[in-house]
This record gives structure tokens, C-alpha cells and sequence, in this order.
């Protein structure tokens, strides 16, 4: 039974997903951005390569979810998390338009 609903708005523009994931004690909301404001455009031979902003949010309790981190990436429609046995964690950013998904390895600075 939830007994407590907490609303909160996020501004996103172009979301595909939201994954969350810990790391120690900390919680964090990654999102897939398809499109974002800080969207750029770039020209690679002949071909154009579109990157996005998805946004990585950490809980900070009363000030809810704040933006952290930005990741340039092609538009992103998936993110999924995954620890290793050792605990190091990692972010796997999948791509429907450019084929191309890449692999961040979490860092706690």
C-alpha cells in the first residue's frame, strides 16, 4: 500500500527512459534523452552526427532530484545500469538512430 506520494517535475524535453541506479549509499536518476536543448549537430564527412544531453539526477532528500552531471551522447533511447562483483559500476547508453551505444564507467570523485 503507498501511504506517502511525493510529486516532482523534472524539465526534460525529449525523454525515451529513465533508469535509476545506486552507488554506496547514494540514488541517482539517469535519463535517455532523445532530444534535448543542448542538442548539437556536428559534420563527419559526409554524414551529420546528432549528440543530446541525458542527464544524470543524485536524491539529495529535501531538494528532491538535482542535476549532477550532463553525458553528450548520440540521442539515447535506453540507458541500463549493471554493478560488477567488485562494485564498480557502469552505464550502457543504447542508440536507435546512429547505431552506435557506448560504455561510461561510473567515477566517485
Amino acid at each position: 500500500m503507498i501511504t506517502d506520494r511525493s510529486n516532482e517535475c523534472v524539465d526534460v524535453v525529449s525523454v525515451y527512459d529513465w533508469e535509476s541506479f545506486r552507488v554506496g549509499d547514494d540514488h541517482y536518476l539517469l535519463s535517455a534523452e532523445h532530444a534535448s536543448q543542448l542538442a548539437t549537430t556536428t559534420v563527419s564527412g559526409s554524414d551529420a552526427v546528432s549528440t543530446s544531453s541525458s542527464v544524470i539526477y543524485r536524491w539529495q532528500g529535501v531538494e528532491k532530484f538535482v542535476p549532477v552531471h550532463r553525458l553528450d551522447t548520440p540521442p539515447a533511447t535506453d540507458w541500463e545500469t549493471f554493478t560488477t562483483d567488485s562494485g564498480q559500476v557502469y552505464l550502457v547508453c543504447a542508440n536507435g538512430v546512429a547505431g552506435v551505444s557506448q560504455l561510461f564507467r561510473v567515477k566517485m570523485v
